[in-house]
């Protein structure tokens, strides 16, 4: 009898090809099952592969798929057949196909020699295949690995001055998550993603404006201390409408009481300006300053 699958969902290809694949040490049966090509369980067959059959008669894999698709699955059943085991590790925190494709798809370094892995279909684990001690190995990785996201504590003040619209708020929230404030009476929108580096600073990036209107904005900061921004509309040089953003960011070790007047000490928070041009011309109303304070538990 031969065993045959055929993986339903992936689109057939011109350059498709079918090859046999040997399987030594008797081990065909136990390759096929781990392969799992009714619904590919375990996450181990390439994309490009259409077709798993095992022969009996001969202890062989028959495969049809592109070129680059059938030498991966190749590459994978030698590793198979060396192997000793399948194991699935758990993951806790995280996706695990999410942990597998940051630190093991494109990092084979990290993946011990000897070593099969990838991210199963079915549940939150890692199919590991190979000797017990190499799997073991990866188990410790993953755990390494596998971490509750940082949460950051985050405050904002802002203003639109012009329109003598004062407002704050305040979120936790997850390192790499996007935070959003919406202001319906003023059309203010304030979204930012706050991303921990290396060295406990903190880059935020986003989007802000008042009016409708909205810019890009970006921050490196220390955990604790004010990100300040002013946007304010500007008119080009020969130019008879408001058609570009000034765009104004700096940090500071604490609030300035003097940001929301009317004329702010901008030198005292070293601020760096940058223009910006718009697609339509905005009212002068449409400036808006905030500062955003992100604290590191």
């Amino acid at each position: 009898m031969i065993f045959a699958t055929l993986l339903l969902g992936t689109a057939l290809q011109s350059s498709t090809h079918i090859d046999k694949i040997p399987v030594e040490h008797n081990r065909g049966v136990e390759v096929y099952n781990w392969l799992s090509p009714m619904d590919n369980a375990n996450g181990l067959i390439p994309g490009g592969v259409t077709q798993i059959v095992f022969d009996p008669t001969d202890n062989s894999i028959i495969v049809k798929g592109t070129d680059e698709a059938i030498e991966t699955l190749k590459k994978e059943i030698k590793l198979m057949v060396s192997a000793q085991t399948m194991q699935k590790l758990p993951v806790e925190h995280m996706s695990g196909k999410v942990l597998y494709n940051r630190f093991f798809l494109n990092s084979k370094a990290l993946v011990p020699d000897g070593l099969l892995l990838s991210a199963s279909n079915a549940d939150n684990t890692i199919v590991a295949i190979g000797s017990k001690d190499k799997i073991r190995q990866a188990g410790q990785l993953i755990s390494q690995f596998d971490k509750q996201p940082r949460t950051l504590s985050l405050s904002l003040e802002g203003s639109v001055p012009k329109l003598g619209r004062r407002f704050s708020s305040s979120s936790t929230l997850a390192n790499n998550s996007t935070w959003t404030y919406v202001d319906d009476s003023t059309d203010t929108r304030i979204e930012i993603t706050p991303r921990v580096n290396a060295d406990n600073t903190i880059t935020l990036i986003g989007k802000a404006g008042a009016l409708g209107t909205r810019v890009q904005i970006a921050q490196r900061v220390k955990s604790g201390t004010y990100a300040y921004v002013i946007l304010k509309p500007e008119k080009p040089e020969g130019a008879s409408a408001l058609t570009s953003m000034v765009v104004m960011t700096g940090s500071a070790e604490r609030p300035s009481s003097e940001f929301f007047g009317d004329q702010p000490r901008l030198n005292a928070l070293d601020l760096i300006g940058r223009q910006v041009a718009l697609d339509v011309p905005v009212p002068a109303e449409a400036e808006l300053r905030f500062f955003v304070r992100v604290t590191l538990p």
